[in-house]
This record gives C-alpha cells, structure tokens and sequence, in this order.
C-alpha cells in the first residue's frame, strides 16, 4: 500500500478532537510525583534523547519497553514502539509481533502535519498487517511540543484535543505509563486468541461435540484485507491437539 493509496483509505474516515477522550481511555491519569519535577521536562529538541533514557526505562508495574528505531532522527521524524514483551530477536516482523503502541515524532519545523500524521498512519497500518486479528491500536503524535493522542481501529481514526507537552507535561508522562499498564483488551488485543506451549489456539465448543477443545492457528493468515480502514475478516488454517489413549495427535 503506497502513501496515495493510505491517503485514500483515510480519506472521510479521521474523527475528532473527540470530546472525552482521554477519560474514556485512560480515566483517572496517575503519575509518580519523581517523574513530574519541572527539570524532567523535555524540549523538542531535546524529547528524543529524553525519551530513549527516561520514558524508556521501567518503572512500577508497567509492561514491556519504548523504543526508538535505529536511524530515527529530529530531522526526518521518528517512530516511538511500545513493545509487549520486549523482543530480543533483530527480526523486524517478529518486532512488529510485539508492538502495542506507536507513536510519531516531529520536529515542527522539519515535515509538514499531514506527513508526519501519514507515517503514523504507516506504523499502523504495519502493525495491523502484522497483527491482522488486533481490533483497535493506540498511537499518538507528537509535532514540536504539541501532542494528539489517536486510535485506530477498522471504522476509522479518532484524535484527543491537542496539549502541550511542556505545559502539561504530567498528564504526558502519564499517558506514557498508562499504555504500560493496559491490559490485553485495553491495547486492543483480541482476547478469544489465547497461547501456550502448543502456539496461538481458539477454544471452541459446540452442542454436537462438548469438548471440541483448542484449535491452533497457523503462524500467518491465509487470507486478510490489507487495508488500514475497512473490512478486517481474516482467515487463518488451524490444526487441533486431540487426546486419543492418553496420546496427543
């Protein structure tokens, strides 16, 4: 899918700034008071190399880990990869197996709005190729100081209202953290796809056979819709563990 082709599949599809959105997402921000000391508070031009060091490392209870993309830079813009868990293999596909959250990057005076919003959208659409059962994906972009929270799901995008980073720099920090601490189902994550030793499995059960049990997927689909917005029926060929005399087949 070329940037034209994105263009044309958002096209009538961006909603927003939606009224409530950080409290329908994110409810009661909380934030440890020692991240929100005034000295923490990045600049734009001094936000990437903030984020790599503080925003970055783990803290409480939070999942996973951000990282930066190796060659990102303040000039050409930069990606910001929530990452549940943290993959230890140089794989790009299997990273992007993992991503939970995006984020863009944009020094104001460098890329115009729409396309540092269009490399956002890029990520996106990446992850949900990647992840072609996920239901919905959180991102947010971040132009100079200002910042949009967005999510993407396959009926469309929706935004925040704009804030200043610097200016309300802890309910920044703590939407960071709260992505952290979503659940599954809060990041959007189909829960009906379970895993164990055995891979990615579905349990189904019907009134003709009680117990059909699990049923494995294949590692990718067979089929899927590639587009960001739209349709999002996949197909995957599944196998199922049967326990036959104590054996499994």
């Amino acid at each position: 899918m070329d940037d034209q082709e994105l263009l044309d599949n958002i096209d009538g599809r961006m909603h927003g700034p939606m009224s409530g959105f950080i409290k329908r997402y994110f409810g009661n921000l909380q934030c440890d008071p020692q991240d929100a000391t005034p000295s923490a508070t990045p600049s734009p031009d001094d936000f990437l190399q903030w984020f790599s060091s503080h925003a970055s490392r783990k803290a409480g209870s939070v999942r996973g880990s951000w990282h930066i993309p190796e060659h990102e830079s303040d000039n050409d813009g930069a990606r910001l990869l929530l990452s549940i868990p943290a993959s230890l293999a140089s794989d790009v596909q299997t990273r992007r197996d993992d991503v939970q959250v995006i984020g863009q990057f944009n020094h104001r005076f460098y890329m115009s709005y729409q396309d540092g919003l269009l490399r956002l959208c890029r990520s996106a659409y990446e992850v949900f190729a990647s992840q072609p059962t996920r239901l919905f994906l959180h991102g947010f972009y971040a132009r100079g100081s200002l910042i949009e929270l967005w999510v993407f799901d396959r009926s469309g995008l929706y935004c925040s209202d704009v804030f200043d980073i610097q200016k309300d720099f802890v309910q920044f920090l703590s939407v960071v953290r709260s992505y952290q601490r979503m659940t599954d189902e809060e990041l959007g994550k189909l829960s009906i796809i379970q895993t164990d030793e055995g891979g990615r499995y579905i349990t189904l059960n019907s009134v003709e056979i009680p117990a059909l049990g699990k049923l494995y997927l294949e590692s990718r689909p067979i089929a899927f819709r590639e587009r960001l917005v739209g349709t999002g029926t996949t197909c995957y060929r599944v196998r199922a563990l049967l326990l036959i005399d104590g054996t499994m087949s």
